[in-house]
């Protein structure tokens, strides 16, 4: 009899914990039929209100029409069960900032890349998935990278620079990174870079990163993490490159590689704590600290 007592009231306990959680649980106990009519007439004048608007959003995202009415239905659940709970009001403003940390570290993990290549009807190196009438550029493997680089993706980036060149039908001479979008380089991707670029140069591939942002041309630069006979510069621009790719010459002369874009303002501070953390780790001499400290400061 006392087990059969203990038994009922841990369930009672448990369901009233549930139902603090997500009220709509409660409300589907005690839910009356006599309800149903306005609540049916509530909810079609609700659908006639937000689905239409979040079909359009899905069209305009480029996306199905019926997955706006999918995301609707699955909202509108979640709030009928979840919404009113008095725990998850602050804990709820926690679990987005939570999940939109999570989303940034996956679209950096999981970067979008493109493979470039020339079309016949625009000027300049398009995206060959979104222009699937242009073609490689014969001997140069040229690509688009559009996220820092750092720990979590320094490995995906590797894999994809060997998947790319075994996919191709001819060895590349060249590999090109366009490295705009690159913002930031951390002391993984550098070795990385460095590793990668001594793998390519034993095939007889150049690695080389066009147009560079100055904090990640002075990363890879402290560390000559490519273009070895010229530290801290980077191609000028991508028809130096598919020029010598054409004429399947070696890497350029100097004449052919720029210095890094220039820094923001904004950006001084952090290179230097950058430079400083490199000599505190013994990779920067001091002649080698001040010559770059000298370089960022115009002294």
């Amino acid at each position: 009899m006392m087990r059969t007592a203990i038994t009922t009231d841990s369930a009672q306990t448990f369901r009233a914990k549930a139902e603090r959680w997500a009220p709509g649980l409660r409300v589907a106990r005690t839910y009356q039929t006599a309800w149903l009519p306005r609540d049916l007439v509530a909810g079609l004048v609700l659908s006639a209100l937000l689905v239409p608007q979040v079909m359009a959003y899905a069209e305009l995202a480029g996306l199905p029409a019926i997955t706006g009415l999918y995301a609707t239905v699955v909202c509108l659940l979640a709030y009928a069960v979840f919404g009113p709970s008095p725990y998850l009001v602050l804990e709820g403003i926690v679990i987005a900032v939570v999940l939109s940390i999570l989303q940034f570290f996956r679209r950096a993990w999981q970067s979008y890349y493109a493979v470039l290549g020339k079309t016949q009807d625009a000027a300049g190196y398009h995206d060959l998935e979104r222009h699937p009438d242009g073609e490689q550029i014969p001997g140069l493997l040229m690509l688009r990278w559009d996220s820092p680089l750092f720990f979590a993706n320094a490995n995906i980036f590797r894999k994809l620079i060997r998947e790319q060149i075994a996919a191709t039908t001819s060895t590349p001479l060249w590999v090109l990174v366009a490295a705009e979008p690159i913002t930031d380089v951390d002391s993984t991707a550098v070795d990385m870079l460095v590793d990668l670029d001594e793998e390519l140069k034993a095939k007889g591939i150049h690695l080389v990163m066009a147009r560079t942002a100055a904090v990640v041309g002075t990363a890879t630069a402290t560390r000559n993490a490519v273009n070895r006979r010229q530290a801290d510069k980077n191609v000028a621009a991508y028809s130096n490159a598919v020029e010598h790719a054409q004429a399947e010459q070696a890497p350029p002369p100097e004449e052919y590689y720029e210095e890094p874009l220039p820094a923001q303002e904004d950006d001084v501070i952090t290179q230097l704590e950058r430079l400083g953390a490199l000599k505190g780790q013994g990779i920067l001499s001091e002649e080698e600290f001040a010559a770059q400290k000298a370089k960022l400061l115009g002294t």
